[in-house]
């Protein structure tokens, strides 16, 4: 959940400053602006067509390497033997996170360097 919470969030806010930023930029440097407004649904648009593609990616990453839940613990016994205190966490991983996320890396890089 958090690669997706992270992922979408970012696209979503990013995806909102840049489309303003652009609107903002068109307005200013176009002759006939009145000509060339662009509409807030043309802003949605861009938005929506940057979800969808973190979408099909995000998708794609849990149909074809699916994230798992490993849990880990450890035991350790006090001094007293009447206490025992047992350290466990859980982590979600997939065989191939690290291309996954190199993927959203790039992905995300692209976008901003292009706008």
């Amino acid at each position: 959940a958090r690669v997706w919470t992270l992922s979408i969030g970012f696209t979503i806010s990013f995806g909102a400053i840049f489309s303003k930023t652009w609107r903002v930029h068109t307005i200013f440097t176009t002759v006939n602006a009145s000509k060339r407004a662009i509409k807030d649904y043309r802003l949605f648009i861009f938005v929506g067509i940057l979800f969808a593609l973190d979408f099909i990616v995000l998708t794609s990453w849990q149909i074809i390497d699916p994230l798992k839940i490993f849990r880990h613990t450890s035991q350790i016994q006090t001094k007293d033997e009447d206490i025992v205190i047992l350290w466990s966490y859980e982590e979600c991983l997939s065989k191939r996170r690290s291309i996954w996320m190199t993927i959203q890396s790039i992905y995300k890089g692209v976008l901003m360097v292009i706008y």
